[in-house]
């Protein structure tokens, strides 16, 4: 991730300004200054990832930038349930740690909106994600998918107990949170197989840092909840684009110059592959933005 900041920074960007965007990455707070045009900006140029050649267009960054990550949040129709108190009373989530961890390690304080989460049993009400809860829902869903008994965890070639610990417990796949039917395994297993993030070039299935854990909680939980494999993609590019806004800000960037597409336009299963949401997807995104002169 180290790499991509630099080469991030290294950018030359006539005329633009730098949007400094929160990005959540290997479990701690960090910056990405993301060169965005506070206005408008003209690109052309042939797109070295599909040899077309796009015209002249008009790109208005703060509305990219709003439909990504949308100041108000983003709310799927998934319901937290009794998952969390399960997880609490499992100590699998210790809501006095995560405050504490939070103000140290975040300068965040739990805010009538987590504290309904974390208090509330059979809560339902539909999860919103957003900038200022970005980091608790990480932790949340993280510690979900590290305890919940599932083949995915029990699965994966990395055993990483202690991950989380600093808000909950050591274990691994040891409580039963979320009972799914062998079909929505079946769904569960399809999607992680398949949803990458942009700091590494692991599936979702083989999580080896927090946000592949996270990623993991939201899709199984969803799965369980009955929904379908396009509503749980369009919900993990939701999350995925709050925890590393500027990789999907270049991703929408690179979509509206080369396919001329707006992010509402984007098939959701298609930016979280390989191609677009791992490591390395995330930097040939960004190598192309630059050759053509949009960043």
């Amino acid at each position: 991730m180290a790499g991509i900041l630099e080469e991030l920074e290294e950018f030359e960007v006539p005329l633009l300004a730098v949007l400094s965007l929160v990005v959540l990455a290997a479990g701690f707070l960090i910056y990405q200054t993301v060169p965005m045009l506070i206005g408008q900006v003209s690109t052309t140029g042939a797109s070295t990832m599909t040899g077309m050649t796009h015209e002249s267009n008009s790109l208005d960054a703060q509305a990219i930038v709003n439909e990504v990550t949308p100041p108000e949040g983003i709310t799927i129709d998934a319901v937290w349930g009794n998952v969390v108190q399960d997880m609490i009373k499992a100590g699998a989530l210790d809501p006095n740690k995560l405050a504490n961890l939070l103000a140290s390690k975040y300068g965040q304080q739990i805010t009538p909106e987590m504290y309904k989460i974390l208090t509330t049993p059979n809560l339902n009400e539909k999860i919103t994600i957003n900038s200022n809860n970005a980091v608790f829902m990480m932790y949340v869903f993280g510690m979900m998918a590290k305890h919940n008994d599932n083949p995915i965890i029990h699965n994966s070639p990395w055993t990483i107990p202690n991950i989380f610990s600093e808000a909950g417990r050591d274990g691994w796949g040891d409580v039963n949170l979320i009972s799914l039917t062998s079909d929505q395994q079946s769904l569960a297993q399809y999607i992680a197989d398949n949803a990458y993030r942009p700091c590494c070039g692991q599936p979702t299935s083989k999580p080896d840092c927090t946000h592949g854990f996270s990623l993991l909680g939201l899709i199984e939980l969803m799965a369980s909840q009955g929904f379908d494999k396009s509503e749980i993609y369009k919900a993990s590019l939701a999350f995925n684009s709050y925890w590393f806004p500027s990789n999907y800000i270049f991703d929408a960037l690179y979509f509206k110059t080369a396919e001329n597409k707006d992010w509402n336009q984007v098939d959701a299963e298609k930016v979280m592959g390989r191609d677009y949401s791992s490591l390395s997807g995330a930097m040939a995104v960004q190598s192309y933005l630059k050759s053509a002169g949009i960043i």
